[in-house]
């Protein structure tokens, strides 16, 4: 019996999905992550338990309204448990970045009117400042397992095994949840603003988001996937996290970015989504590997790095350059790219082995509508957001007046129905001559030069600047002393292959990484300055 009869695609809300995964994969271990040195696996039975179990206990608290309950800290089978929990009683989760500073959180939680916090122990030594910030937080629990329930001051922690013992038998949770049911607030982070937004998606869009692509055409479960990336994403907890429970896999907890490449070996996943900066230190770690051992096949120490079993990667959160695209295909594990934005909960566009376009985003997914409205991409879909919380003028102005969301995302759609991007509206280079210039794509010819680590394209004092940080250590690898010559002659080809008005005229070296946003984008914060 393959998936696609096993999988009812017919609920609506994130209970009746759990309860679908109980019911369907048992117990299959659904995550699988590191205690200590140990790796230990919880089934699907036993995310439902203790995800019932957090609920009963957010019911015993008789709160009388709907409770914002934030949760910090890493990807952990406890806090999925509790995400689940949280909305499965019609409450509202609220992930934010565990690196953040506190007083930035402390904002975060106000502008979200939190009331509870989940919270990892490594996050505990904040807790007396967010409660003296923060007064409305009256409820905090402590995710880490064997952590105690304790007093820090006069601040009381409850510890989650505590509530999944406690609670762990009960009466069936009946809150009424409907399609539209608000269930989380996920803070966008701009590239050009420094406050964020807070994005309100609801049970059905979530799920309907989850179930928006084939499933696996295969006949076993109990696949494993290796999870990298932050779980306060929405490409993390909807599409990587919940996608693969769908499929009945076993999600593989990265514990560590400094760990990363052991842990491939470990879990040996089928698949994973990465970044485009994860695909890049592989790349170069693998060939400079190999330029050290030349007489081992490379493909198989690709995929021997890898675990040996990877048949695919899906990449997100920006383009990835075509070499490195390339390569990874050549070793027979193709990467395939996608689109979405956290207020489409977040999948608009992907791009599938069996379906696939170069250089393009891919075809729009199930149940979602994708049309082009004076350049701009503009989305209609059953998973696109209820709006910004407490934020009506922001949220009037995402949508058109016939009710498409707005991407600010500039591109066209091919004869196929494959999606290409070709830059931001709001980042758009207006010349003098009052032609619109669109810096990524400049950018996106650029990072072909494999000496160009990181670029940023803008306008300055009338011309066209791009603002380069080398790759210092694919210049060494190569053996290339003069790496600014090389990107200089790489930018003049670029300037050749393109129309004169879109010249790079300026080009400024720098030595450290660009400051990122919290989904791993370049700031263009404070650049693009016009003469006087």
């Amino acid at each position: 019996m393959t998936l696609q009869e096993k999988i009812d695609r017919n609920i609506t809300d994130f209970r009746s999905f759990l309860r679908e995964l109980a019911d369907k994969y048992g117990d299959t271990p659904a995550v699988r992550e590191y205690h200590g040195k140990e790796l230990v696996d919880r089934n699907y039975l036993e995310l439902k338990r203790d995800a019932d179990a957090v609920s009963r206990f957010l019911l015993a608290q008789g709160a009388e309204e709907r409770m914002h309950i934030a949760a910090v800290g890493a990807t952990s089978y406890q806090y999925i448990a509790a995400y689940f929990g949280t909305v499965d009683t019609a409450n509202v989760i609220v992930p934010t970045e565990a690196q953040l500073s506190t007083e930035t959180q402390c904002e975060l939680f106000h502008m979200a009117d939190v009331t509870g916090l989940f919270f990892d122990k490594h996050f505990e030594d904040a807790i007396p400042e967010i409660h003296e910030k923060c007064p409305d937080i009256k409820l905090f629990i402590c995710l880490t397992d064997g952590v105690e329930s304790h007093d820090l001051g006069d601040i009381h922690i409850h510890s989650i095994n505590e509530i999944e013992k406690e609670y762990a038998e009960g009466e069936e949770i009946i809150v009424p949840l409907e399609h539209d049911t608000f269930s989380t607030i996920l803070f966008t982070s701009g590239t050009t603003s420094a406050r964020p937004k807070a994005v309100m998606l609801c049970h059905g869009g979530i799920i309907d988001n989850i179930f928006s692509g084939e499933l696996e055409q295969r006949d076993s479960t109990n696949k494993v996937k290796l999870i990298a990336l932050p779980i306060h994403h929405a490409l993390s907890f909807n599409t990587d996290i919940c996608m693969g429970f769908r499929n009945g896999d076993t999600v593989f907890v990265n514990d560590s970015m400094l760990h990363i490449a052991k842990n491939f070996k470990v879990a040996k996943p089928y698949t994973a989504i990465l970044v485009p900066m994860i695909f890049e230190n592989f790349y170069h770690k693998i060939m400079k590997a190999h330029e050290v051992h030349p007489e081992v096949d490379l493909k198989a120490m690709a995929r021997d790095v890898f675990g040996g079993e990877v048949e695919v990667f899906y990449c997100g959160g920006a383009h990835l350059r075509a070499e490195i695209a390339d390569a990874f295909a050549e070793w027979g594990m193709p990467v395939f790219e996608g689109y979405g934005m956290t207020e489409c909960s977040p999948r608009v566009a992907a791009n599938m082995p069996w379906r696939y376009r170069r250089d393009s985003i891919g075809r729009v997914v199930d149940n979602a509508h994708v049309r082009i409205k004076d350049t701009e991409l503009q989305v209609k879909s059953p998973s696109v957001m209820l709006g910004y919380y407490k934020d009506p003028e922001a949220t009037k102005a995402a949508f058109t007046e016939d009710g498409w969301l707005k991407s600010g995302d500039i591109g066209y759609i091919d004869e196929d129905g494959f999606i290409f991007l070709q830059g931001r509206i709001k980042n758009l280079i207006i010349l003098s001559n009052g032609e619109n210039v669109s810096p990524e794509e400049i950018e996106t010819k650029l990072y072909d030069c494999t000496f160009i680590k990181e670029c940023l394209v803008y306008e300055e004092n009338g011309q066209i600047t791009a603002e380069v940080f080398p790759d210092a250590e694919y210049a060494e690898m190569h053996k290339v002393t003069d790496v600014e010559k090389e990107i200089s002659a790489a930018i003049k080809a670029v300037n050749k292959s393109m129309p004169t008005t879109k010249s790079v005229r300026s080009v400024k070296f720098r030595y450290e990484p660009f400051e990122r946003t919290a989904t791993n984008k370049i700031k263009r914060t404070g650049r693009g300055k016009k003469a006087a």
